[in-house]
């Protein structure tokens, strides 16, 4: 990175050259506009940092001269001046500066080079599907996008492109919008925004010749989430793209952040096993498509023998450890299917679809066997189980009381076994 330093003063110029330096950015200086309009010219500068006031000239005369040449239109110009009057800054950000810091401001002036260095050296990661039927267009964006860090997929035909998004996924996709073949960018992006979760929210970036208003309105209408107009400016396009990846990064953080608080919600904070909340809200539907389907439904109730006891022997630390190594063992002995539930204290169940009378038994015996041979941290521990599979129109209140009677039966017996509610 390299930036220029444009100031009549040899001692603001080293102080602001500073700033650069200290972060390993090259720099240019100058001490009139003249110097600073040759290093412009000769040089490959990322960003001016120009005094309002450079002797021979105006900074917005140097600014003005620099877009004639067709570089200011991309290049950062920012403004350093020692005048505090509002309406000179208003002046020199309405001339074209990107920013305009009084020469005291030195904390400000380096939290902005230090975001604008944040963004021009990030690499990025990901696929772009690059839908370009130019060949020269399509080269030259492929390698404005490889040098920012993005592996690129280059397609020339909307009906290739729609074949492609059908089979894979992609960050980010870039499309023309006359393409080869009979299908143009305008179906690519309608075809996008009508698939399913997040590859229907996939980035787009439309290109287009045309500078007709009226097709750029209907090109993001349909769902183009930005817009650059050809021929293609570098700087213009590496900008859109970060700020759309960017964009798309901060939604899937968003989105896995949303998750994580549902399934924190759902869960019970010591066993991470489902709670009764959630139970509550699947067991509906669940019981529905049983009924509906025919097929087999079975609930297992777990009910800790003398949990009371270990808690006053133990302290309710022993108790905690018990719970979260009988939960450990309820995960383990179950199917992906299955849902493994604390309904409360030391109560854990276990929903099994698809599962009968018969087979829930010789698991929920399994089971039983597991938990004694546990003893976490010297904790001798047993459980008492009922099991009951779902009747013909029955709800799962009533299944869980059939259950949990099960369960009270085999406590009434003496505990440390499963018994079977027919």
């Amino acid at each position: 990175m390299k930036a220029l330093v444009a100031d009549p003063s040899r001692f603001m110029r080293n102080v602001f050259s500073s700033v650069f330096a200290a972060r390993n950015v090259d720099v240019v200086q100058a001490e009139n506009g003249c110097q600073a309009l040759i290093a412009l010219e000769s040089e490959n500068i990322d960003l001016a940092c120009v005094a309002l006031e450079l002797g021979d000239m105006q900074a917005s005369d140097l600014l003005m001269c620099n877009r004639a040449n067709q570089r200011g239109n991309v290049l950062p110009f920012v403004a350093i001046t020692s005048n505090r009057d509002k309406a000179h800054v208003d002046a020199a950000l309405a001339a074209g500066f990107s920013e305009c810091f009084h020469k005291s401001s030195q904390a400000e002036f380096e939290a902005y080079i230090d975001a604008w260095l944040s963004k021009v050296t990030r690499k990025l990661s990901g696929k772009v599907l690059l839908i370009e039927d130019t060949e020269s267009t399509a080269q030259f964006c492929t390698r404005i996008m490889q040098t920012i860090g993005l592996a690129v997929e280059v397609i020339k035909s909307g009906e290739l492109a729609i074949e492609a998004l059908a089979r894979r996924q992609f960050t980010l996709i870039v499309t023309d919008f006359m393409l080869a073949g009979i299908k143009t960018g305008l179906d690519v992006i309608r075809f996008v925004r009508a698939l399913e979760g997040r590859p229907g929210r996939t980035p787009i970036l439309a290109l287009s010749a045309s500078d007709n208003t009226a097709r750029r309105v209907e090109i993001l209408r349909a769902g183009a989430n930005d817009y650059v107009q050809k021929p293609v400016v570098p700087e213009e396009l590496e900008v859109r793209l970060r700020n759309l990846i960017t964009l798309a990064e901060l939604f899937d953080r968003l989105e896995t952040q949303h998750q994580m608080v549902k399934d924190m919600a759902q869960r019970d904070r010591l066993t991470g096993l489902f709670n009764r909340h959630r139970l509550e809200e699947l067991m509906p539907e669940l019981v529905a498509e049983a009924h509906k389907s025919g097929g087999s439904f079975s609930l297992v109730v777990i009910d800790l023998d003398h949990f009371k006891q270990i808690n006053d022997t133990y302290g309710h630390a022993g108790g905690d450890q018990v719970l979260v190594a009988v939960a450990a063992a309820l995960r383990g002995t179950s199917r992906p299917q299955d849902i493994a539930v604390r309904y409360g204290g030391e109560e854990l169940l276990l929903v099994l679809p698809g599962i009968a009378l018969p087979q829930a038994s010789l698991g929920a015996e399994r089971l039983r066997r597991h938990v004694e041979s546990l003893a976490p941290d010297g904790i001798p521990v047993t459980c008492s189980i009922g099991v009951a599979a779902l009747k013909p129109g029955e709800s799962f209140e009533s299944l869980f009381k059939r259950a949990d009677a099960a369960v009270y039966e085999a406590k009434n017996l003496g505990r440390n076994q499963v018994i079977a509610h027919n």
